[in-house]
């Protein structure tokens, strides 16, 4: 079969847009990861950047402490369990600690059993009961975790601190990277004999972290160890809250 110029020129046409939709194909497959800037763009620019650091205190205290007993019968656990706890509240409240700022956070009952030759056999019900404590008072949270142990609280469970404007902080840490950010900015222009009029882009990258609770028992200390004050309130360290931030900004120039 012989084909005509018509004929292979249509053949072309067809192999051609085929190979062209195929470089596009890959193309568009590929991560595109290039932005291209015009003489002025590139010449008219200027990147910095900025970095914050702040130590604050926190300024709540949430201590979770409770009771962990054991009981002939159901009846008699929960029995016991409701004196004790009672007696927990009052030393709480005796503390300072209003009766708004306290609340159940656990409470369970359930039975236990020994295996004697392969076979269970009830060995009576255990409680174990939490409440969690809210105080601003944290100079006080040692004093307030003894006068629980003392009232019959026999598990203190975590002692954790927060900050109620933590949002503020982490704010205000932002804004004296970007200030860092802007005055190294307007530095670099003024050697440079330029201005800087405006923003074109912002990068924040925020790092803000608390460290954990630090607990420390009296009645755990290290062998060798002086022993603590008669009388010394358990000491509880409530450290800081570190805000980090890291900033890069593109400034526009004139």
């Amino acid at each position: 079969m012989t084909w005509n110029s018509r004929e292979w020129i249509a053949v072309g046409t067809v192999a051609l847009l085929l190979f062209l939709a195929a470089l596009g194909g890959a193309a568009w497959l590929r991560p595109q990861s290039v932005q291209v800037l015009n003489g002025a763009d590139a010449e008219h620019s200027l990147a910095t950047t900025g970095e914050a650091e702040l130590q604050v205190k926190p300024d709540t205290a949430l201590v979770n402490l409770g009771i962990n007993l054991k009981a002939g019968d159901a009846k008699s656990a929960q029995s016991q369990a409701n004196q004790k706890l009672q007696a927990i509240i009052k030393a709480l409240k005796d503390q300072g600690i209003a009766e708004d700022k306290v609340r159940t956070v656990n409470f369970n009952l359930q039975p236990e059993y020994r295996y004697d030759s392969g076979a269970a056999r009830l060995d009576g019900y255990r409680v174990y009961s939490t409440v969690q404590v809210t105080t601003t008072q944290l100079d006080g949270v040692g004093g307030l975790i003894d006068a629980a142990i003392a009232a019959g609280a026999n598990q203190v469970e975590s002692v954790s601190f927060t900050l109620k404007n933590r949002d503020q902080y982490k704010q205000q840490a932002i804004d004296e990277a970007l200030a860092e950010a802007r005055q190294k900015a307007e530095a670099s222009a003024q050697k440079l004999g330029t201005q800087v009029t405006g923003v074109r882009h912002v990068t924040i990258n925020d790092g803000g972290s608390a460290p954990p609770p630090i607990y420390y028992d009296k009645r755990m200390a290290n062998e060798g160890a002086a022993p603590a004050p008669a009388g010394a309130a358990t000491p509880v360290m409530p450290g800081s809250f570190q805000f980090q931030v890291s900033v890069q900004v593109e400034f526009g120039l004139k």
